[in-house]
C-alpha cells in the first residue's frame, strides 16, 4: 500500500476544507512517527479552539469557513495517542495571543501540558537563539515500511518532499534536539508564562 492510500473521513472532505487537509490527514494516519517544527504559531494538532480561529483569522481566511477548518483541525488531533509526536515549539509562538484573551492563551497553555501529560513531547524552542532556524513549519513524517515525508506549509496552502530532500528537515529536527529546551524545562516555561497572565 502506499504512503496516504488509506481510507478515512479525509475521503469525504468537510466544505470549506483545502483539499490538501485530507491528503496531510492520510498521510498523519499511517505515520508512526510525527515530528512538528512550529515558529510563529502553535502546531494544528495542539490547538484550542480560540487558537486555531485565531490563526485562521490571522491567515486571512473567510470567516464562514472557520468552523468547518476547526472541524478538520479537531480531526486531524484524533491522530494523537495512536502515533509517536514531538512538537518543538518556538517560545515566541507561546506568546503570541492567537486566542485573544487572557483566558484563551491560558487556555491554550494549560492544553500543552495536559498534552505532556499524556505523553506527547512538546519542546520549546527559547526565543532570540540563532543556532538553528528554518523559514516555514513543517512536520516530518516517518512510516514503518515508507520512506520519510516531509509537509512544508507554505503562504497559501503547502508541499511535500520526499527522497534525498528530507534530509535538510532531519538534519533541523536532529539541532533542535540538541538545542529546545528540555520536557521539564519546557513545562516550567510554559507554568511561568500562565502565571503572568
Amino acid at each position: 500500500m502506499r504512503v496516504g492510500a488509506s481510507s478515512g473521513w479525509w475521503d469525504r472532505p468537510l466544505p470549506g476544507v483545502p483539499q490538501e487537509v485530507g491528503a496531510l490527514a492520510s498521510y498523519e494516519s499511517e505515520a508512526h512517527e510525527l515530528v512538528s517544527v512550529s515558529l510563529t504559531v502553535i502546531p494544528g494538532l495542539l490547538q484550542t479552539y480560540e487558537t486555531a480561529v485565531g490563526v485562521f483569522r490571522a491567515d486571512g481566511g473567510p470567516s464562514e469557513d472557520f468552523e468547518t477548518g476547526w472541524m478538520a483541525r479537531l480531526r486531524r488531533q484524533q491522530i494523537l495517542g495512536k502515533v509517536t509526536y514531538m512538537a518543538y515549539i518556538s517560545e515566541t509562538a507561546l506568546r503570541t495571543p492567537y486566542g485573544g484573551s487572557r483566558d484563551a492563551v491560558r487556555n491554550q497553555l494549560g492544553h500543552l501540558l495536559a498534552a505532556q501529560d499524556r505523553g506527547i513531547t512538546v519542546r520549546v524552542i527559547p526565543a532570540h537563539q540563532t543556532r538553528v532556524t528554518t523559514f516555514h513549519p513543517f512536520i516530518l513524517m516517518r512510516f514503518p515500511h515508507a520512506d520519510p515525508v516531509v509537509h512544508v506549509e507554505v503562504t497559501g496552502g503547502a508541499f511535500y518532499v520526499s527522497d534525498d530532500a528530507v534530509v535538510p528537515f532531519a538534519s533541523i529536527v536532529t539541532r533542535l534536539g540538541r538545542l529546545a529546551l528540555s520536557q521539564r524545562e519546557t513545562r516550567t516555561i510554559i507554568l511561568r508564562l500562565m502565571e503572568g497572565l
